[in-house]
């Protein structure tokens, strides 16, 4: 028996990752790195206001966004500075965000992350990040749209260890991994297309 390769789509599915293959969009006139646009790495501008924090804050993409969320869980909140586009990180390369709040970054800046907390509260921070980005970003959202119907999955190599994402198992095809990145933006095109579906409220005449 064949096993499906892992970048592929597989049915109904889509795979995508930062570096996806260019190929044909699900519908015309979209691009053909459209797989590459479902991606937190591809750039984009979103602007947020969290909690108890008048400030509306942009961010280059959804990575810069997520890393700043997770510096708010750090023994340096103040970190979360660095991220939006005033900050010293906010204006780098995606991959730059990420590396900025890694590991590495935390310890030279003598920062310890708060993994329980994080761990409660990043789920939250990415929902919040792809909605916005949904109702700001028009190539997004139409790229997201083109997908109705079809499994999201977005592919690291970790498999079924992994929590954004996963993979297809070498052994039997099936699909691993949490894969809770495809979830959300599934949840998020899914919440889109039933609020379309609700009927327009007529406004009563007003008298003359």
């Amino acid at each position: 028996i064949r096993i499906p390769h892992p970048v592929s789509i597989q049915l109904d599915t889509v795979v995508f990752y930062s570096k996806s293959k260019t190929c044909p969009a699900p519908e015309t006139g979209l691009t053909d790195e459209w797989k590459r646009v479902l991606s937190n790495f591809w750039p984009t501008s979103i602007k947020i206001r969290e909690a108890n924090d008048d400030r509306l804050l942009e961010f280059l993409s959804v990575e810069h966004y997520f890393q700043a969320c997770k510096a708010r869980c750090s023994t340096k909140p103040l970190m979360f500075d660095l991220f939006h586009v005033n900050g010293e990180v906010g204006r780098k390369t995606t991959a730059e965000a990420k590396k900025a709040g890694g590991r590495a970054a935390y310890k030279k800046n003598g920062a310890d992350l708060n993994i329980h907390e994080w761990n409660s509260k990043r789920d939250q921070c990415m929902i919040r990040a792809i909605r916005a980005r949904y109702q700001q970003d028009e190539l997004f959202r139409t790229v997201l749209d083109s997908t109705k119907g079809m499994k999201l999955l977005h592919f690291e190599r970790s498999g079924e260890k992994s929590y954004w994402g996963g993979n297809f198992s070498k052994q039997n095809g099936e699909q691993v991994g949490t894969n809770k990145l495809g979830r959300i933006l599934m949840k998020v095109r899914n919440e889109a297309e039933n609020e379309a579906r609700l009927p327009t409220q007529r406004i009563p005449d007003q008298p003359e």
